[in-house]
Parts: structure tokens; C-alpha cells; sequence
């Protein structure tokens, strides 16, 4: 059951049953969840056959005109978006039911629920399994902020897992992307992306406390510290260069988890050494000097 935090008013509840078809082309099969932005089902497309995932907006979301083709605009661009960490969406639409969304359907735990699971059964989570699992969010992001979309509302909930990340192979989509309500309203940005990430990886290593300096080492702190904040001159430039530098400073201070496969390591020892003392520093000079105004900067998520 998709459970996700909506701040205290109460979530409207399902509003198709199972066996009901919306739009003449989706039986629903079950309600899987309520979520921030509305009902999600599992169902199945009488078109194609494929089992889906359908996300029914709340209507109070889509309650304006801007508000109804800002989902559509964002629907299209996320339609164009293929990546391996990205839950795939095949069709947004209106009808009189609703406003929809039905994408790749994947069975597994959100990244909340695993990580509670995974601390109960070990106590606490590898830090290298943490690094890895949000490396994986990281390509992810990278593949929709080059689509120009942005997610603007990441959180352990908005990741779901098809197969458990300590085993060392996993299958990670992010989901939900451009449909949190601050995106609807216009809003998000990369920097508020990266920040969730950010967010994610401090969460999964510390939980709800402890001092990074002293349970962390230090080439990974740094890239905590730098994760954390929203100054563009000391940030991470994009989702690319916060993963490459997590993937470097993993590789460089975090030992191999007991039992993991040949394939858990990637060898980024001498990539961290270059990167943290060299590039880090280039990009920096580079955002002081101001020079992303030329047609070629990355994309903040602004136009």
C-alpha cells in the first residue's frame, strides 16, 4: 500500500473501485494508495494488455485553468522520458472522471518502507548500499533535468524499489516527478532537486540524528556538507556531479559490505582524487565568474 505524508489536512479518498474502467481504456484492478497528489490504482490498459500504474489527481489541484495545463504541459514532457531509473509514463489525459496519469506499473517497496524494514533486520544500513541507492536517484534526475523536468517534491516515498539494494544488483525508478503541488503551481527548481537528494542520502546514513564528522568519513561528509547547500557558488553544479562525487567518495572511504557480489564496487578511487581537488574547484570558479549565462548552462529548472 503506497502511503505518503500530505501535512495535516486529510487526503480525499478513492474515488474508482475495482472493476470500474476509466476513460474507456483502464480497468482498475485495485487501489494501491493515497499519495500528496492524488489516488493511485493498479490497473490494466484494455488497449495494450500491460499492467499500469494510474494516478487519479485531486481535483483541488487541478481546480484552475493554469493549474490544468501546467499537469498537461509537464504530462507531455515526462511521455518523452526514458531512462533505466525513471518510472515510465505512457499517457496523460483529461476525461470526466479525472485528471490521469498512467505509467509503468512496478511492484516493490517504496524507499521509506525498505529503509525501515532494513533497519529493523540490521540495526543500521551499509553506508556504501546508502551511497549507491541514491547514485541510482542521482541518474535518474540527471536524465529528467536534461528533459528539462524537475521533480520538486523527491522523498523516500517518490522511489520505489523492485528488488532489495543489499543483495548488490537492484532495480530503482524514481516516481511522481513534476506532479508534486508545487509544480503544479509553477514552481521547483534543480537546486531544490539536488537538496532532496541531499536530503535522501543524510537521512539514510544518520537517521533522525548524529554528527556526520564523527560517524562518516571525511571525504563523504564533504560531499554531504556540499549537498546541503542551496548557494549555487558551493553546491553541487547538477545531479551529475553531486552522483560522480558520491560515486567517487564511496569508492575512496566506504569498505565493501560483507557477502556483496563482485560487481558492488565500481572503482572510483582515482576519479575522487581528480574530482573533489580539480573539478569541484573549477565549477565553483566558473559559477563566481557568472559565466552559465551563456546559451550552453545547465538548466536550473527555470524556463
Amino acid at each position: 500500500m503506497i502511503q505518503e505524508s500530505a501535512g495535516p489536512e486529510e487526503l480525499p479518498g478513492p474515488t474508482l473501485q475495482p472493476g470500474e474502467v476509466l476513460h474507456g481504456r483502464y480497468r482498475v484492478e485495485a487501489v494501491l494508495g493515497c499519495v500528496a497528489t492524488g489516488v493511485v490504482y493498479r490497473a490494466t490498459d484494455e488497449l495494450t494488455e500491460d499492467l499500469v500504474s494510474l494516478l487519479v489527481v485531486h481535483p483541488h489541484l487541478v481546480a484552475e485553468k493554469d493549474a490544468v495545463r501546467g499537469f498537461l504541459r509537464a504530462g507531455a514532457l515526462m511521455r518523452t522520458l526514458r531512462h533505466h531509473n525513471l518510472l515510465a509514463v505512457y499517457d496523460v489525459n483529461v476525461c470526466p472522471e479525472g485528471h490521469y496519469l498512467a505509467s509503468e506499473h512496478v511492484e516493490g517497496a517504496a524507499l521509506g518502507e525498505w529503509v525501515a524494514m532494513a533497519r529493523e533486520e540490521d540495526g543500521e544500513i551499509h553506508p556504501g548500499v546508502c551511497c549507491r541507492i541514491v547514485e541510482e536517484v542521482l541518474e535518474g534526475l540527471a536524465s529528467a533535468h536534461d528533459g528539462r523536468v524537475v521533480h520538486g517534491g523527491l522523498r523516500a516515498d517518490c522511489v520505489v524499489l523492485a528488488s532489495d539494494p543489499r543483495t548488490g544488483v537492484f532495480d530503482l525508478k524514481v516516481r511522481n516527478f513534476a506532479l508534486a503541488p508545487a509544480l503544479l503551481s509553477g514552481e521547483g527548481s534543480v537546486a531544490e532537486d539536488l537538496l532532496a537528494a541531499g536530503a535522501l542520502l543524510r537521512e539514510m546514513l544518520l537517521g533522525d540524528g548524529g554528527d556526520a564528522s564523527e560517524a562518516l568519513p571525511p571525504v563523504l561528509v564533504r560531499v554531504l556538507d556540499t549537498a546541503s547547500t542551496a548557494d549555487p557558488v558551493h553546491g553541487f553544479v547538477d545531479a551529475r556531479a553531486f552522483r560522480k562525487a558520491l560515486a567517487a567518495a564511496r569508492a575512496e572511504s566506504v569498505p565493501i559490505p560483507a557477502g556483496a557480489p563482485a560487481d558492488f564496487e565500481t572503482g572510483w578511487s582515482e576519479e575522487c582524487r581528480v574530482y573533489t581537488e580539480e573539478t569541484l574547484g573549477r565549477f565553483r570558479r566558473l559559477l563566481a565568474e557568472d559565466v552559465w549565462k551563456a546559451p550552453d548552462r545547465p538548466w536550473n529548472g527555470q524556463g
